[in-house]
């Protein structure tokens, strides 16, 4: 619509010269041929001696306001002419005022390139559905024994006791007296089922299920960590509840 910006101001000013130039021209022959009249009401015999040529040349320029002298009503010419001339001013200043009030205000109202393209973006952007938040991720069980809840009765279950440690006799002589004596039931007695002798720390694992038993059981026997099953299967465990994984700091306690 750039073309239509630069084109509808000239017209608009071009019609509105053009019209005070009408209007002009017509109140200049209106008086003119006033004045002739005049002359011919009043000047009797002396006014037929004007000349007829004047006239024909006057009413050539006024060829217009002579065929609108014609009308009904019988208006004159200088009348119809101003009519005509304001009617042309009128057209121009309705002209102007309908592109400064409408063409003008839409093209500076108007979103253009980047900030059309801006707008729409973040209008998107606004409407668009926000992600929703990723599931919290479950805290991963590091053994933590803190204060369990206590079990009604110890004795319905069973614990396998597995020697980590390298020192011979630590589960069936050490630490499975212990755990009987605490109310639980002792299960399997072995060695490792990975054959390693060197744990450091004692530690009691638990299969799906059985968290509560383990940290009761590991609180009970002094030890600081009860961990999910690891390195050892259910089926290792002979049908016991949980697993006692012996290490040296127990059989290093005089």
């Amino acid at each position: 619509m750039e073309w239509l910006d630069l084109v509808a101001p000239s017209a608009a000013i071009f019609a509105f010269f053009l019209g005070i130039a009408l209007l002009v021209q017509s109140i200049r022959h209106g008086r003119a041929i006033r004045r002739l009249e005049e002359s011919l009401a009043s000047g009797g015999q002396a006014a037929e001696e004007v000349s007829l040529e004047r006239v024909k040349q006057l009413q050539t320029r006024m060829s217009a306001a002579s065929a609108a002298s014609a009308a009904p009503g019988g208006r004159s010419a200088a009348k119809v002419a101003g009519i005509v001339a304001v009617g042309v001013l009128v057209l121009a200043l309705v002209a102007g005022g309908v592109w400064f009030v409408v063409l003008r205000e839409d093209s500076e109202s108007g979103p253009s390139g980047a900030d059309a393209t801006s707008g729409s973006t973040s209008t998107g952007a606004a409407s668009a559905p926000s992600a929703a938040p990723p599931p919290p991720t479950p805290a991963v069980d590091v053994g933590s024994v803190g204060n369990p809840p206590p079990l009604a009765d110890k004795s319905q279950f069973t614990v396998a006791v597995f020697n980590a440690s390298g020192v011979n006799g630590a589960a069936g002589n050490q630490v499975a007296p212990a755990i009987r004596a605490e109310g639980y039931q002792v299960g399997r007695i072995d060695d490792s089922p990975d054959g390693r002798d060197d744990l450091a720390r004692s530690v009691v694992m638990y299969p799906e299920g059985k968290r509560n038993v383990a940290r009761n059981l590991a609180r009970d026997l002094g030890i600081t960590r009860a961990p999910p099953l690891d390195g050892i299967t259910e089926e290792q465990l002979d049908g016991a509840d949980v697993v006692v994984l012996i290490g040296t700091d127990i059989t290093a306690t005089p």
